[in-house]
């Protein structure tokens, strides 16, 4: 049965939802790397600090800690061929044989392709940013396709405007609702990490002091005084 208006409205209300989690996401992921480098860079200082000036000269300045999240990989679109590809173009994604695709994930996913394909894209009159969007997207639907992961491919194809008839909309606004849920998940694990309570205590000495005790300890560095402490936080905030 066709979606009615009222239940398109509906699934796009939540799938601007996820779309806004999703550039919170992206935003505080690139901000939370910002302050683990921070962390690795005073961790480093301490460590060598505790070092004779001999066995300084001799320790590699490659220090990392164990990653706290995953980098979000850059994507690279394909280069445009000057002309509009034809509809065959798009079934270049493998599928595994043994694998359970409903034929509504390979249509959506066509569709898609239609409308984001980078070469099609030229000729579509779109801004910058749309443009941008829809590179992401086709990107991103092939992976979803192979991955099987429909509320993710069920969302682009809403902010695309194009409709999956074939569930019913109650099991679609479900599974874009976990998705919207599992985004919140992870901005919540964000800001409650180690490394984002780190970039927001500036203004707590006790509280960076009490951080860095734990990452020393984590990171398997012996503990400074104090007053140590307090002596590298002002060498290293003046840099």
């Amino acid at each position: 049965m066709a979606l009615t208006k009222r239940q398109k409205r509906r699934l796009l209300e939540i799938s601007r939802m996820i779309e806004s989690t999703n550039t919170t996401l992206f935003d505080l992921s690139e901000i939370q790397q910002d302050y683990i480098k921070e962390l690795e860079e005073i961790l480093e200082l301490i460590r060598r600090n505790q070092l004779e000036p001999e066995e300084q000269t001799k320790v590699s300045t490659d220090f990392s800690l164990s990653p706290i999240v995953d980098n979000l990989n850059s994507k690279k679109t394909n280069e445009p061929t000057g002309e509009p590809p034809s509809d065959t173009n798009f079934e270049t994604v493998e599928i595994d044989h043994d694998c359970n695709v409903p034929e509504w994930a390979k249509k959506l996913w066509k569709n898609i392709a239609m409308k984001c394909h980078p070469d099609r894209l030229n000729f579509q009159k779109l801004s910058a940013i749309e443009i941008d969007r829809r590179q992401t997207w086709f990107l991103d639907s092939r992976t979803m396709l192979q991955k099987e992961q429909w509320d993710k491919l069920l969302h682009i194809g809403v902010q695309l405007g194009i409709w999956v008839d074939e569930i019913p909309h109650a099991e679609q606004h479900q599974m874009l609702g976990q998705e919207y849920n599992t985004n919140s998940v992870k901005i919540n694990n964000i800001q409650n990490s180690i490394a984002w309570q780190w970039g927001n205590a500036w203004n707590d000495l006790n509280l960076r002091i009490k951080i860095l005790i734990v990452m020393c300890e984590k990171s398997k560095i012996k503990p400074v005084s104090r007053g140590e402490f307090i002596s590298l936080l002002k060498k290293f905030d003046s840099e």
